[in-house]
């Protein structure tokens, strides 16, 4: 299934659950769900934390070599690049794309791999919003 097909059902499910009627979701669903689905794409759709940048700026300076890793799908690489994000990143990983998703090593494996110069297992650090993940 593709990743829009994915969404699309989930939104489409979502609303139906939230209470509103089939009959009423389904002569505006399509346009609705486009709209949706495009805002996600790009910076419309989100917001940086105040200190993302400079944040950002001082690690790159340091040398840290980073990436992004994101149970997520193709589209990330496309907001990354909206937000200008993208520049600090030797790769941006969607599992959609690496066949995995986080917690499986397989995705973390991949990662290293991306990264120019060769980087030891003991000296990578994941940093992320979920204990488990």
């Amino acid at each position: 299934m593709s990743s829009e097909n994915w969404w699309k059902e989930l939104v489409y499910t979502t609303f139906l659950e939230s209470g509103i009627r089939k009959q009423d979701l389904d002569d505006k669903f399509s346009p609705l769900f486009d709209s949706l689905y495009a805002r996600f794409m790009t910076k419309e759709g989100y917001s940086l934390f105040p200190d993302v940048i400079t944040t950002l700026d001082e690690l790159k300076e340091r040398g840290f070599k980073m990436g992004v890793i994101s149970n997520s799908d193709e589209r990330l690489i496309s907001v990354m690049e909206s937000l200008k994000l993208d520049q600090y990143f030797e790769f941006i990983l969607p599992s959609r794309l690496a066949g995995y998703e986080k917690p499986a090593p397989e995705i973390f494996q991949k990662a290293i791999h991306l990264i120019d110069e060769p980087i030891h297992i003991d000296e990578a650090l994941h940093v992320g919003d979920d204990v488990e993940k």
